[in-house]
């Protein structure tokens, strides 16, 4: 699943990036790089967190903590190789961002399901009508045979719904459609957050997750809110020469 994700991730970028009159070349060369860097940086992140005091309503295997990934990780790792392979290639970084952001989304929509099907990331005991009941004590989730929010399928199908929306929406701004999926992104995980049982490391009182998500919530929303502005002062009277920057280049 984790494979899947990953060519699901760069297809949709490849198309994304040729609407927007990128190199779809060069955008794979950069895009297979950043995914391997990305599945370090998860996997660091992961590591990182069960450093920090245990957290969780629920315990879950040493085995199957100990192969986390934290989607977090895997988005600054991977942007982080993006930016710098984009300078060397003399691509601009923003847009390679934004035509990479539709594919980011997707590829966590289809992630989570590889997250259902081994059972980690499982939500709270609940009596909503629709949930989740595992019967399998070599899965991950806890506990057996008991309804459990389906955070799994919350967070696939809202990353989906990121994805389709952020694949049509054309960026009014440089860097605006990268900036929308990190709020966009950071909001859904923390609405999952609040309904999972299964996270590893505290931080503040919360998973690191919620402090990461919120975070991310609240710098996209700053930046989105930015790029509106100035896109507000370029469309006034002022000349060319007295209008503000607006990409985040």
């Amino acid at each position: 699943m984790l494979a899947l994700a990953l060519g699901a991730g760069l297809v949709l970028g490849y198309g994304r990036a040729r609407r927007d009159g990128l190199s779809g070349t060069r955008f794979l060369a950069v895009g297979i790089a950043a995914a391997l860097a990305g599945v370090v940086g998860a996997r660091a992140w992961s590591l990182l967190a069960e450093l920090l005091p245990a957290g969780g309503e629920v315990s879950i295997d040493t085995a199957m903590a100990s192969s986390g990934l934290g989607v977090f990780g895997g988005l600054l790792g991977g942007s982080a190789v993006a930016a710098l392979l984009a300078k060397k290639l003399g691509l601009r970084r923003t847009a390679w961002l934004d035509a990479a952001a539709p594919g980011a989304a997707l590829g966590i929509a289809v992630g989570r399901i590889g997250c259902l099907l081994a059972g980690c990331c499982f939500g709270r005991p609940t009596l909503f009508p629709i949930a989740l009941v595992f019967e399998d004590f070599d899965t991950a989730a806890r506990p057996i045979g008991v309804p459990l929010h389906a955070t799994q399928v919350y967070e696939s199908l809202g990353a989906l719904v990121l994805a389709v929306i952020l694949f049509h929406v054309s960026a009014p701004r440089a860097g605006a459609r990268v900036a929308a999926f990190v709020a966009g992104y950071g909001l859904l995980r923390a609405a999952v957050e609040l309904l999972r049982a299964d996270y590893r490391g505290r931080l503040f009182g919360t998973s690191t997750t919620m402090v990461a998500a919120l975070l991310a919530a609240a710098i996209g929303t700053a930046l989105v809110l930015c790029l509106w502005r100035c896109g507000r002062a370029q469309d006034g009277p002022a000349t060319a020469s007295e209008r503000p920057g607006c990409s985040l280049t």
